[in-house]
Order: C-alpha cells, then sequence, then structure tokens
C-alpha cells in the first residue's frame, strides 16, 4: 500500500482538477471562437441603414396605387383559375404555344405554400366591402377552396377531421387513388421515406410527411387568418374543427410532429422554439372553445408559469446570414398571434418584443417583414421606435418594382425580357451594388477559421450558407426570380439575373410574394 505524504496532496488534486479543466476548456475556446465569428458575421446587419436608400426609391406620387390593386385582384383570379388543381397552390408550366398548364411542379411544401396564399385571400375578403359583392363572393369561394387542401392536410393522415381524430401528423402533400395515372401526381405513388398511406377511410390515399416547421408556420398562419378575417359560418366551423385537431395532437404527442411510422420527425414545438408557436394555438383554442378549462389552464401555464411573455415574438439575428428561408415561417407564427390576441396588453407586450428583433429586418427591404410591423402599428396602443412613413415607401417601392418590371402575373418571361435586372447591370452607375460585405471577406482569409471549415464545406456541412458571399445592400424585388415566395430568398445573397427556363414553356409561380403584403396593408389601412 503506497502512503503518500499529505504536503504532496494538494498538488495531486491540482494536477487532476488541471487535467481534467483542459479538455472543457478546448471545447469551451472552440465554442467561444465559433460564437464570435458568426457575432462579427452577422453584426453587419444591424449596421445597416435604418432607413434604406430613399433616393432609389420610386417618387411615392409614381406609385399608382391603382394599378398595385389591379394586380393584387389579378394574382388572386389566376390563382384561382390556374394554381389549385387540387385546392392546394402549386407552380405551374405553361405552354407557349397553347397557352395552357403543361405541368403542375411538384412541391414538398404544399401547407407553406396553400397558408400563405389562404392569408392573402383572407385579408383581400376582409378589405373587400358590400358594394362590390361579386368579388367578394369570388374571393370567398377562394378562401374555402384553399382552406379545404389544408383541411384534406390534416385530414388524411390523420382519418378524420376534428377533436376526435387528434392531429398529430400534417401532409405536406396528398393524392387521391384515382390521380395514380395523373402525371401530375403520379409521384405522390412512388416509393420515398416521406411517403405513406392515409388512415381510416383515406387508407387508399397517399400523404407526404417528415412535416417540418416551415410547413406547420404557414399552415398556422392560414388558419389564423380564416378565423379572424373571415366571418363565413362554414369557414368558422371548419378552422374551428382543424385547432382543435391540431390542440389535441400536440397535447398528445408532447408538441411534437409525427412521422408516418409513428415516431417524432425532428420538428417540435418545445424550447429553444420560440413561445409564440405555443401561445397562438392554445390562443385559438381557448377562443374556439371556450368551455374547455384544460385548454384555459395550459395557455395561462404557457402564458405566466413559462414566462412566455417575456420572449414571444422575438426572433435571432442569425438566420438572416445562415438560415434566410427560416425567417418568413417564424413571422408568418407571429403575424398569427397578432392576428388572434384579443388582450390589448399582450399585444403590446408582444409587439415591443419584436421591435427588439426588428432592428436586424429594418434595412434588409423584405416587403413581408415590414408589412407586417406596419400591420402591428396599427394594433398597438404605444408608438412605434421606428419611422413608419418610410417603412410604407419601402413596401410599395417594393411592389411597384414587381409591377413595373413585368413579374407580374409572377411568370418568368419577366415582361418580355426573359431575365431578371443584375446587381452587375446597376453597378455601371453605382458601384455600392456588386460590394461585399467585409467582414465576410475578412473571416474567409484569418487563418482562425479554417478550424471551423467542416461546419460550411462539404455535403454534410451545418451551416452551409455561413461563408457563402454576401453583398452589403440588399435586392431589390425585381432583382428575385420566379418563386412560391421570394421573401424567402436572402437579400444579401441574390444577384439577379433570373432567366426563362425554357424556350418552349414559361414557369409561373402563385403571385404571393406581391398578394400577401399588399392585401396586408391594404387591410390595415396604409393605401
Amino acid at each position: 500500500m503506497r502512503i503518500r505524504p499529505r504536503n504532496k496532496l494538494k498538488q495531486h488534486y491540482m494536477k487532476i482538477i488541471i487535467i481534467s479543466l483542459i479538455p472543457i476548456l478546448f471545447i469551451g475556446s472552440f465554442l467561444g471562437g465559433l460564437l464570435f465569428i458568426i457575432q462579427d458575421l452577422t453584426s453587419f446587419i444591424y449596421e445597416l441603414d435604418t432607413d434604406p436608400e430613399i433616393d432609389d426609391f420610386y417618387a411615392l406620387n409614381d406609385i399608382d396605387l391603382e394599378s398595385l390593386r389591379d394586380a393584387a385582384t389579378l394574382l388572386s383570379e389566376r390563382e384561382e383559375d390556374y394554381h389549385i388543381p387540387i385546392n392546394l397552390s402549386q407552380v405551374i408550366k405553361i405552354n407557349e404555344s397553347t397557352n395552357r398548364v403543361a405541368e403542375y411542379r411538384p412541391t414538398d411544401n404544399a401547407g407553406l405554400f396553400t397558408g400563405y396564399a389562404l392569408s392573402a385571400e383572407c385579408f383581400r375578403y376582409a378589405n373587400l366591402t358590400m358594394t362590390t359583392p361579386i368579388e367578394k363572393e369570388q374571393s370567398l369561394t377562394l378562401v374555402k377552396k384553399l382552406l379545404s387542401g389544408l383541411i384534406k392536410l390534416i385530414e388524411v393522415p390523420n382519418g378524420g377531421l376534428g377533436p376526435e381524430y387528434p392531429g398529430q401528423t400534417l401532409a405536406r402533400f396528398y393524392a387521391a387513388p384515382e390521380w395514380k395515372t395523373d402525371g401530375n401526381f403520379s409521384w405522390m405513388f412512388e416509393d420515398h421515406h416521406k411517403h405513406y398511406n392515409g388512415t381510416g377511410k383515406y387508407s387508399d390515399w397517399r400523404v407526404r410527411l417528415y412535416t417540418s416547421k416551415d410547413e406547420l408556420g404557414g399552415y398556422i398562419l392560414g388558419i389564423a387568418s380564416a378565423f379572424k378575417l373571415v366571418d363565413d359560418p362554414w369557414v368558422q366551423e371548419n378552422v374551428k374543427l382543424i385547432v382543435g385537431q391540431l390542440t389535441e395532437g400536440f397535447l398528445d404527442s408532447y408538441w411534437q410532429e409525427i412521422h408516418g411510422d409513428g415516431t417524432p420527425c425532428g420538428a417540435h414545438l418545445q424550447p429553444p422554439t420560440p413561445p409564440q408557436w405555443k401561445l397562438v394555438i392554445m390562443k385559438m383554442a381557448i377562443l374556439m372553445y371556450p368551455n374547455n378549462e384544460r385548454y384555459k389552464q395550459l395557455y395561462h401555464y404557457y402564458l405566466t408559469r413559462c414566462m412566455s411573455t417575456l420572449n414571444a415574438a422575438t426572433l435571432g439575428a442569425t438566420d438572416s446570414i445562415s438560415n434566410y428561408f427560416g425567417l418568413p415561417f417564424e413571422h408568418n407564427v407571429i403575424l398569427s398571434l397578432l392576428l388572434v390576441e384579443d388582450n390589448q396588453k399582450l399585444i403590446d407586450r408582444y409587439i415591443t418584443n419584436y421591435e427588439k428583433s426588428y432592428r436586424a429586418f429594418k434595412g434588409q427591404r423584405n416587403a413581408y417583414f415590414n408589412s407586417i410591423y406596419l400591420a402591428m402599428n396599427k394594433r398597438r396602443s404605444t408608438t412605434a421606435q421606428y419611422n413608419i412613413t418610410k417603412i410604407r415607401w419601402d413596401v410599395l417601392d417594393q411592389l411597384w418594382r414587381l409591377n413595373v418590371s413585368g413579374h407580374i402575373p409572377f411568370d418568368d418571361t419577366y415582361g418580355g425580357d426573359n431575365v431578371t435586372i443584375t446587381r452587375e447591370e446597376l453597378a455601371t452607375t453605382d458601384e455600392s451594388w456588386v460590394a461585399l460585405e467585409p467582414k465576410l471577406q475578412k473571416w474567409k482569409q484569418h487563418p482562425l477559421s479554417s478550424l471551423y471549415n467542416w461546419l460550411w464545406e462539404g455535403d454534410g456541412a451545418l451551416m452551409p450558407k455561413l461563408f457563402e458571399d454576401r453583398y452589403i445592400r440588399p435586392a431589390t424585388a425585381d432583382m428575385f426570380g420566379v418563386h412560391n415566395f421570394i421573401w424567402g430568398k436572402s437579400p444579401f445573397t441574390t444577384t439577379g439575373g433570373s432567366e426563362k427556363s425554357s424556350e418552349n414553356f414559361r414557369t409561373e409561380a402563385p403571385g404571393v410574394s406581391f398578394s400577401l403584403p399588399y392585401w396586408i396593408i391594404a387591410y390595415f389601412g396604409y393605401l
């Protein structure tokens, strides 16, 4: 037996502590360095001018509001006539010689894009008056069709509609059995890890699953808009059934989205997911099921004991450089919460919270984010931190650019040019259009960044967008190509120059990139 002298015990224990701390210090230093790089790369967003360079804006007197309204109305008409063959919003390919639809493009995000389309049409419906009864009835017809699509996305995978069929699974897409031989939908019957049969009476239908939070965000926006903006009994009853089904499903699954094999698919609404997700679902639940004491107790628990009011309606800025597509569906949920909340103190609190995040978005020229901020300032009882007049002008300028550039009706002929404007073209008169963000260039050449290359390089990169070249000036709307929703594209990486995809066909997207921000600001009285 070895006896260690007492005077050496202290040195022995110190060695053990130091050795134990080495891996902790190494990991801490590694993570600290990464966080420092990300924070430094993100900081340029806060340095963007609070008010974009209005010298580049179209003069307000040159923006024809009647023309904008005509464009928004046209897009609604084309949505119904061309883009919803099965009541889900889809991109189409049109034969140039016959002017007929040649293909309905497959999509992995029907819930998201149909939610956008439904929200836009609900704002349009609420904005129309009884002095235009025919147009209002046409709008209601489109609302019902789009809502029918969202109903099927939750009904088919769960076997029915309503709280007795807990909605643990929300589909990305669905297909009836008779569409198996239809070339537009036969892809749904192919073997794929996301494809499953429906449940119960829908067992011979097909659904696309492994649903993500972008789908949930768009879906929530659609039903929240229908609930608050459309007073039709059929709409209200079916939204109530959807909300009851969603609520029961999430409570049963502990706020997890369930895949077709019965296991969680990774999308969940537990922390660190921002609290607005739970709050908007439970708020709709207590409004539509006022006698359900369980819902009331859970809503107030999430609101108070979980301290959700402290950070509800807040967003991180890092997504602006590494995960931009995630920002719109987070905004979808914030807009939904803004619509359904009826407590003025909570409304003011949520808007105050959001303004802390909005300082990162204010200079991005994102018409959707800006229209949401404008909407907030019609619902608050406090004073806005930012210049509402210039933000309104920013939104109108972006919508007008889409109108005069030939983007409407959102096909890739771009008014006959067959290509969008580029940064290089604009740089012939102003070189700032092609100026790259200097901090990114600094870190690309910094020796420390080589330690983290595996995070953003290669097929398995965790943050592939982090070191993608970014421009200082955000893109304008007329640089973007045809897409379901251009406001989910990063304005700092967009270069413009999107070309027509085919000589004999043109691609046309639903026009919600224009119509959703337009009808939001119209409904809230900015036009």
